[in-house]
């Protein structure tokens, strides 16, 4: 049997990193900052973070299907030329959205959206092949990041597509199912058996005859007259 589960992000630790080169992480955490896109006069490039607390999950669940399910509440005045929005997988988000370089590049590449999305739409992460459920973490936190790698040029230098207005609209969906079990114990046997083969007895006269899985051999005993003789002797 298939359950599926609905998860809300955990505020606290999702948002967006703004990156500036060569080295400047700046994180922006709360559902208003969950937003991805790019400045190419600056260089700037934001990615988008969401953490799921899927620790819930039964320990041996199979995981089947993993959904990211997106919010997207306005269209931006200007759009790249090229739409790539790339989507990963995994646990990499500390206590906090910290903006680090490790949460800039952390997780795993599963899909790419290459036409903006409408709001309501549910991407499978699997759909290109790649196994998501790999990456779900039935202890702890799952990430998930929204990173924008579109194409622009001077005339399209800037856009920005933002994912969540709520938290309780972009989810994180996993469907899974437990597997059936066969419940087998170990023990040690033990038996004594006995053997009864038949047998017979026959008695004459006084006494008694025992048989038990033997053999009863019979013996007669003939009794023989006994002849007198009487002998002549002559001269």
């Amino acid at each position: 049997m298939l359950t599926t589960v609905d998860f809300s992000f955990a505020d606290s630790k999702s948002g967006k990193i703004t990156y500036n080169p060569p080295s400047s992480y700046v994180a922006a955490t709360g559902w208003a900052n969950c937003q991805t896109g790019q400045n190419q006069q600056t260089d700037e490039n934001q990615r988008a973070f969401f953490s799921f607390d899927t620790s819930n999950l039964p320990d041996h669940a199979q995981i089947e299907k993993v959904e990211f399910l997106i919010y997207v509440p306005k269209i931006p005045a200007i759009d790249p030329i090229v739409y790539r929005v790339g989507i990963s997988i995994g646990t990499y988000i500390g206590a906090a959205l910290d903006g680090t370089s490790d949460e800039w590049t952390g997780g795993a590449y599963m899909v790419t959206l290459y036409s903006r999305p409408t709001s309501g739409t549910v991407v499978n992460l699997g759909a290109t092949g790649n196994n998501p459920g790999a990456h779900v973490n039935r202890t702890g936190d799952t990430d998930i990041k929204v990173w924008d790698y579109s194409i622009g040029d001077f005339e399209h230098w800037f856009w920005m597509t933002s994912f969540n207005t709520s938290r309780d609209k972009c989810k994180l969906r996993i469907t899974y199912s437990l597997p059936s079990a066969t419940v087998t114990g170990r023990g040690d046997t033990s038996a004594t058996a006995e053997i009864v083969l038949p047998a017979s007895g026959a008695a004459t006269g006084t006494g008694a005859v025992q048989a038990i899985a033997s053999l009863a051999v019979s013996y007669t005993h003939l009794t023989l007259p006994t002849r007198s003789c009487q002998c002549r002797s002559g001269g």
